[in-house]
């Protein structure tokens, strides 16, 4: 099953001194870079935080951010951290020359200056925002799979018309090739003397081989396969159906230069047109 690297969801925890607003964002990315932002006081829950996030989602950008609402309870100023900041503020007024001076708003968003009256307890807190944590990514998982659901649908359905064009390439390849090599089989034999019409048969297998794609053909073919194969995989494949869409692109390309049909032409546009759809599609998989 495909799922997609997009997804949000978010709820709230009751805490003594109010509650905890969490909020999970994820974004396609080539590799999992997971980012948690914290309330002061509690950066030290974060390492746990990035373990819950690595058991759910294994690729892609990962946002989590834990916001403090107060409520009945008011949060603790740590006056000691505060008096520090102070002291090297002013030092800094006087060695620098600075004009300017912290407002108390500034003083309390200074990193540990302001905790939550649980800080002393983040073990008891961490109890109370880890199953939070994990219904939020569990929900997240829930709309990555929803809309891998939907991409895989549209997938199946651009990979079964692909694969119409590529046997319509073929048959026409087919009848271009047979139909070259008659023309040139009827010149040939209007050549005078068995060297020249000898010489001119070579010529004919070399422009017959230029001309021949039943490699790229099959190539393209097991291509396809394989991407099948991939997207019914329950494991992440988004990086794996990306390199597979390059190589069909290349193909294409191939067969697209030595055509000289202009139906076949035509079909290789339309081939690329879905390629760059599916390629567009894939870079959202996880």
């Amino acid at each position: 099953m495909l799922k997609s690297m997009t997804g949000f969801a978010e709820t709230e925890v009751d805490v003594k001194s109010g509650c905890m607003h969490l909020v999970v964002r994820t974004l396609n990315g080539r590799y999992l870079e997971a980012r948690v932002k914290l309330p002061s006081g509690l950066a030290a829950m974060e390492e746990k935080v990035l373990e819950e996030v690595k058991a759910f989602i294994q690729r892609g950008r990962v946002d989590v951010t834990v916001n403090w609402r107060q409520g009945g309870s008011s949060p603790r100023i740590d006056q000691r951290m505060l008096v520090e900041y102070v002291r090297e503020w002013k030092q800094a007024v006087r060695q620098l020359d600075l004009a300017t001076d912290l407002a108390p708003g500034d003083l309390m968003r200074l990193p540990g200056v302001l905790e939550m009256r649980e800080g002393k307890q983040s073990g008891s807190l961490w109890r109370k925002i880890r199953p939070a944590l994990r219904g939020v990514l569990a929900e997240v998982e829930r709309m990555r799979k929803k809309e891998g659901a939907a991409t895989a649908k549209d997938l199946r359905r651009r990979l079964a018309r692909l694969g119409r064009l590529i046997a319509q390439v073929e048959k026409l390849e087919r009848r271009a090739a047979k139909a070259k090599k008659g023309a040139l089989s009827d010149k040939i034999e209007k050549l005078a003397g068995p060297d020249a019409r000898l010489a001119a048969w070579d010529e004919v297998v070399r422009i017959v081989e230029r001309m021949n794609i039943d490699e790229e053909l099959q190539r393209t073919g097991a291509h396809l396969n394989y991407f099948a194969q991939c997207m019914r995989s329950g494991d992440p494949v988004g990086g794996k159906l990306d390199y597979i869409v390059q190589e069909l692109l290349r193909e294409v390309n191939t067969i697209g230069s030595k055509a000289e049909d202009s139906r076949v032409r035509r079909l290789v546009v339309e081939m690329k047109e879905e390629l760059n759809r599916i390629r567009e599609q894939v870079q959202n998989v996880e």
